[in-house]
Order: C-alpha cells, then structure tokens, then sequence
C-alpha cells in the first residue's frame, strides 16, 4: 500500500512542476507582447507627433496671415523625447529610436532663432508673417 502512495506523491509532483513550467512559459510570452506592444505604441505616437508638426508648418507656410495654436505632449508612452526642427524636416527621438518627418516651409523661427532648435511639451503658437513661420511657446 505504501507504494502506491509514494507514486502517487511522485505524480503529483510532475503535475505540479508541468503546471509551473507551462505557467513560466506563458508569463516570457505575456511580457514579450508587452514589450512589444509598448514599441509599437511608442513608435506610432513619434510619428504621430512628427506628422502633426510637419503638417502645421506646412498648413503655415501656405497660408499667409494664419495663426493657430497646437499642442505637443510631454511624454512618448511614458518616456522622454526631443523633438527637433532642423531644416526642412522634425525628428523625434525616444528610447533609443527616431523618426523624421519632411515639411516645405524654408523660413522656420523659433524665438528669433533658426532651426535647428528643439520643442518641448506644451501648447504653441504658429504664425506665418512676410513668408517667415514663427512658433511661440504659448503655455
């Protein structure tokens, strides 16, 4: 009779540890789509944020007279960036990743000064006098 209790431990305890194993697997496979996810997010938010800048430069360097406002955010998914107006083009750096986006407009100032020049998280204001796009940080 002892036996078949013994065994019965034993396989129990093969159970146990397949349940375990099985449970660790799914959790690796759980965090990798995570992580994934996260990359994904993160990438389409930076070029979300690099097309809307390029576009309200664009929309300003067509539009003689315009004033509008728009918003940058302070955060990519949770982590820091530098969104950067260079000539002829922004980029968004985050975590190690870019993206870059072209817009046409040739005169670009920032506080009187021209591009390169970085933008942070905040609401601005763009206007377009003369040929001459200006941001001004409005909050």
């Amino acid at each position: 009779m002892m036996y078949w209790k013994a065994q019965a431990s034993v396989e129990f305890m093969v159970v146990i540890a397949m349940i375990l194993f099985i449970g660790m697997i799914a959790q690796i496979l759980i965090i990798e789509k995570t992580a994934e996810a996260w990359h994904v997010r993160s990438s389409m938010s930076a070029q979300d944020i690099c097309n809307s800048i390029a576009n309200e430069l664009n929309l300003a360097g067509y539009s003689e007279g315009r004033s509008a406002f728009f918003t940058i955010p302070n955060d990519i998914a949770g982590s820091n960036y530098t969104l950067t107006i260079w000539d002829g083009y922004v980029t968004a750096d985050y975590a190690g990743h870019a993206c870059v986006e072209r817009f046409t407009v040739l005169d670009v100032r920032y506080n009187g000064k021209s591009p390169p020049f970085n933008l942070s998280g905040g609401t601005y204001r763009i206007n377009t006098t003369e040929g001459v796009v200006t941001l001004e940080r409005f909050s």
